[in-house]
């Protein structure tokens, strides 16, 4: 797939970054052409005493993960191809993030 077929994220999935509590993470998703449907964030950003407990469970109790931390948040349609939202970062830890899009009518994200 070339960068005009296919979705763009940014910044990109896999990009590892330094921020300091205060900050604020803008996400931006491109489509390749214009479609009806809503993009979303997929995170667990300001979700660290979820985060925390679950790894002390598993440590100390051999339990599994669960992935409770993770949510979606919509994103703002910008113009015909262009999402974006922008995340406060409020607490200390390891977080990630990723966009998709939903096409309209559609259960399955792109």
């Amino acid at each position: 797939m070339t960068p005009d077929t296919q979705i763009v994220q940014d910044p990109a999935p896999g990009t590892r970054m330094v921020r300091f509590c205060g900050d604020l993470l803008t996400l931006i998703l491109r489509l390749p052409q214009s479609q009806s449907g809503t993009a979303w964030v997929r995170t667990n950003i300001g979700h660290a005493k979820i985060i925390r407990n679950e790894i002390i469970k598993e440590v100390e109790k051999k339990e599994t993960l669960l992935g409770r931390a993770w949510f979606d948040i919509p994103m703002k349609r910008i113009d015909d191809r262009r999402f974006e939202a922008t995340l406060p970062l409020y607490e200390v830890g390891h977080f990630e993030a990723k966009c998709f899009f939903l096409k309209e009518g559609a259960v399955e994200p792109t």
